[in-house]
C-alpha cells in the first residue's frame, strides 16, 4: 500500500517554491485521418492474444446460453398448460431475453472470480515487482471543461509528486488540454497550474480557440499537434488521478509488447462524501474487481475502452482511430458522443491489441455525488450508446467488438424490457384464470435464482475479499463490512426500479429525437432540496401510486414485488434527498473502503495555494476566485 499511500498524500504547493511557467510544448505534428467505417477489414490476431481464447469464449457464452434455455424451458413449461395466449408469449419472451442477459452477466462474474484467485493476468501486469526502466516518452493528457481549475491542479499535483518518487518522472510530461470558453475561466486555469513547483514532469497548458467534437476532438487535436514527439498518451478525466508507480508500469507495458495499442485499468472510485456516492464507491471497490476480471478474462485483446485511466500507443490512435461523423441529424447521427467503444474497435481492427489490466492498482476516479447527477450522466450515455446502432455495421471489426458496442446499447435497452416484463406480469396477473394455471412453485423457484444470479456472486466476492485480514480491517470488520453489505444491497434494490424508469425514459427520448446537452458534471457534495427532487421525480411517483392502485386486481402471490417496486417509486424524492446529504462523522465506518481506511484523504490545500495565486492572477479574475474558493 505504500503506492497508495504516496497518493493519497496532500500536495504540497508552497508559497515560497519556484513556480512552474508552462512552457509551450514545441509542435509536434501527426496525421490523423478520419476512418471509413464503410470499408476495412480486420487484421490477424496481435502476439499478446492468449493462445486459448477460442475456448474461453465458448465457456463462458455456451454457458450463458445453456442457462438461458434452461430458464425459458422451465418458464414456458409453466405457462403452456391452457394454451399460450398473446400475453403469455409476450412475457415468455421478455423473461427469456432478460433471464439469458444475466445469466451471461453471472457466468462472467464467475470466471472473475477464478481469474482473481488464480492470480491470471494475460499482460503479466501487476502492483508488484520492480518498476521497469523506461526508454520512450508519455505524455499524460488532462482534458478539461469548466471544471474547478483548483481540484484538477490538486490531481495533477499529486501525480508530479508521484511521479518524481519513481524517479522516472522525465520520461513524462502533463498537458492540460482546456476547452472552458469563459475568457476569465481560463485565466484562472492557467494561473492556477502556473502556482504548481516547476520541479518534475513539465506541465503544458493549451486551451483550444474552438471546442470542435468536445473530449474526443480535443485528445485529437492533440495528437496532430503533438502526438509525434510522444510514444504513448495516457488519457484522463478532469476528476482522474493515477499513481507514478501504475503510470511507469504502463508505459513500461507498452514498451514490452510492442503490439499493443491500448492498455485500460480499472479506476476505483475515491473521495467521496455523500450517502449515494459512498455506497456507490463501496460497491464497486468490493464487486468490481472481479467483473473486471471477468471481461478481461473473455474479451483478451479485444478488450473496451472506457476514455480515460487508459494508456495509448500515439501512432496506433492516429492510424487508426480517427472518428469520422455519422450521417443524419442528431442525436443518432454527428459526432459519435460515445467515442471510446469505437476508438478500441478500430484499434484492433487495424491489427492492435486492446487490453485491460484487472490487477494494476493506483487507477482513480470520482463519481457524481448524487442519484440525479448520476441520471445526468447517464442521459448523456444512453444518447452515446443508442447512437452505436449505425457503428455495429462497420466493415472489419472483430465480432466480440462488436458485442461490447451491442452490450453498451443493451445496458439502456434492458430498462423498458424490464418496464414492458413488468407490466406484462401484472396484466397477467390480473387475470385469475392465468395465475391459475401457472406453477406457483416453479414461477417462485425462478424468481429465486434470478435473484441468485444477481446476489450470490456478490456475496462470494465478499466472502473472499473478507478472508484477507488487512482488507477486512479495511472494510470495518466482519460486522462492519456486514452492516456497510446489507445497507449497500437494501439501497441498489430500492434504487433499482428508480433507476430502471428513468433508463425507459431516457430511451424514449432519444428515440422521440431529443438531445442531452453536454453540461459539465457536478463532483462535489450538496443539499439536494425535495422540491427540485419532487419535481424531477413525478413521473416515477406517478407511476409507482398506479402500480399501488392496480395492485387490487392482482393475485397474492405477486402483491410483495408489485408492493417494493411501487414503494421505490413513490419514495423517489425523499431517497434522492437523503442519499445526497453528506455522511456525518459517526457513520463514516459504513461504507468504508481499503483507500480510507490507509489514509484519511485531506482537504484540498487551498490557503496555501491562494497565497501563491495572489502573485499571478490578474486583478481582473480575482472576484473569480474568491468565489471559486467560497464555493
Amino acid at each position: 500500500m505504500d503506492g497508495l499511500k504516496l497518493l493519497l498524500l496532500r500536495s504540497t504547493v508552497s508559497a515560497g517554491g519556484a513556480m512552474g511557467h508552462l512552457p509551450e510544448a514545441a509542435p509536434a505534428p501527426l496525421a490523423m485521418p478520419a476512418q471509413d467505417l464503410s470499408q476495412g477489414r480486420l487484421a490477424p490476431p496481435p502476439a499478446t492474444a492468449p493462445a486459448d481464447m477460442g475456448l474461453r469464449r465458448l465457456f463462458v457464452f455456451g454457458s450463458a446460453a445453456g442457462l438461458g434455455a434452461i430458464g425459458s424451458f422451465i418458464m414456458f413449461d409453466a405457462l403452456k398448460w391452457h394454451g399460450f395466449q398473446p400475453l403469455e408469449a409476450l412475457f415468455l419472451v421478455l423473461f427469456s431475453f432478460l433471464f439469458t442477459w444475466m445469466a451471461f452477466a453471472f457466468v462472467s462474474y464467475c470466471v472473475g472470480l477464478w481469474a482473481l484467485a488464480c492470480e491470471r493476468d494475460d499482460l503479466d501486469l501487476y502492483s508488484r515487482g520492480p518498476l521497469p526502466d523506461l526508454a520512450c516518452r508519455t505524455a499524460v493528457l488532462v482534458p478539461v471543461c469548466n471544471e474547478d481549475p483548483v481540484g484538477v491542479a490538486r490531481r495533477i499535483d499529486i501525480m508530479r509528486q508521484s511521479l518524481i518518487a519513481t524517479q522516472r518522472a522525465a520520461h513524462f510530461d502533463i498537458f492540460v488540454l482546456s476547452d472552458t470558453r469563459d475568457l476569465g475561466a481560463s485565466a484562472l486555469e492557467r494561473a492556477v497550474l502556473q502556482a504548481l513547483p516547476a520541479a518534475g514532469p513539465e506541465v503544458h497548458y493549451r486551451r483550444r480557440p474552438e471546442n470542435i467534437d468536445r473530449k474526443s476532438g480535443n485528445v485529437a487535436d492533440w495528437v496532430r499537434k503533438h502526438g509525434a514527439a510522444f510514444d504513448h498518451m495516457v488519457v484522463l478525466d478532469a476528476d482522474s488521478l493515477m499513481s507514478g508507480d501504475t503510470l511507469v508500469r504502463l508505459a513500461g507495458a507498452m514498451e514490452r509488447h510492442a503490439g499493443v495499442g491500448l492498455i485500460q485499468t480499472i479506476p476505483r472510485l475515491i473521495g467521496q462524501s455523500s450517502l449515494f456516492a459512498r455506497c456507490e464507491q463501496f460497491a464497486a471497490r468490493l464487486y468490481g474487481p472481479a467483473a473486471a476480471a471477468g471481461m478481461a478474462w473473455w474479451s483478451g485483446a479485444e478488450s473496451n475502452f472506457w476514455g480515460h485511466n487508459a494508456i495509448i500507443r500515439t501512432r496506433a490512435f492516429a492510424e487508426a482511430a480517427g472518428l469520422p461523423h455519422l450521417d443524419g441529424p442528431a442525436p443518432f447521427g454527428g459526432l459519435i458522443m460515445s467515442h471510446d467503444f469505437v476508438e478500441a474497435a478500430l484499434l484492433r481492427r487495424a491489427g492492435w491489441a486492446v487490453h485491460m489490466a484487472p490487477r494494476l492498482d493506483g487507477s482513480y476516479e470520482e463519481c457524481p455525488p448524487t442519484v440525479l447527477d448520476m441520471l445526468a450522466r447517464d442521459r448523456r450515455w444512453c444518447q452515446g450508446n443508442l447512437q452505436h446502432a449505425a457503428v455495429v455495421p462497420t466493415k472489419g471489426l472483430h465480432w466480440i467488438n462488436r458485442f461490447h458496442l451491442v452490450r453498451g446499447i443493451l445496458n439502456y435497452l434492458i430498462a423498458p424490457i424490464w418496464c414492458a416484463m413488468m407490466i406484462t406480469g401484472a396484466l397477467m396477473a390480473s387475470t385469475r384464470a392465468t395465475i391459475d394455471d401457472c406453477d406457483a412453485l416453479v414461477m417462485a423457484a425462478m424468481f429465486a435464482v434470478t435473484i441468485g444470479f444477481l446476489v450470490g456472486p456478490r456475496l462470494v466476492a465478499c466472502a473472499v475479499a473478507l478472508r484477507d485480514e488487512w482488507l477486512d480491517r479495511a472494510y470495518g470488520g466482519r460486522w462492519g463490512a456486514g452492516i456497510s453489505i446489507a445497507a449497500e444491497m437494501t439501497m441498489s434494490t430500492l434504487m433499482t426500479p428508480l433507476i430502471m424508469v428513468s433508463h425507459t425514459l431516457m430511451v424514449l427520448s432519444v428515440v422521440l429525437g431529443f438531445k442531452s446537452g453536454w453540461k459539465t458534471q457536478n463532483r462535489a457534495a450538496y443539499a439536494l432540496s425535495l422540491g427540485h427532487a419532487a419535481r424531477r421525480f413525478l413521473p416515477h411517483m406517478a407511476l409507482g401510486g398506479l402500480l399501488f392502485a392496480a395492485m387490487a386486481w392482482m393475485s397474492p402471490e405477486v402483491r410483495p414485488l408489485v408492493a417494493i417496486t411501487a414503494l421505490s417509486l413513490l419514495a423517489s424524492a425523499p431517497l434522492a434527498v437523503v442519499t445526497a446529504m453528506e455522511t456525518p462523522d459517526e457513520l463514516r465506518t459504513v461504507f468504508r473502503t481499503p483507500e480510507e481506511y490507509a489514509v484519511r484523504l485531506p482537504p484540498a490545500p487551498r490557503p496555501l495555494l491562494m497565497q501563491s495565486l495572489k502573485r499571478l492572477v490578474p486583478a481582473a479574475v480575482k472576484k473569480r476566485l474568491k468565489a471559486l474558493q467560497q464555493s
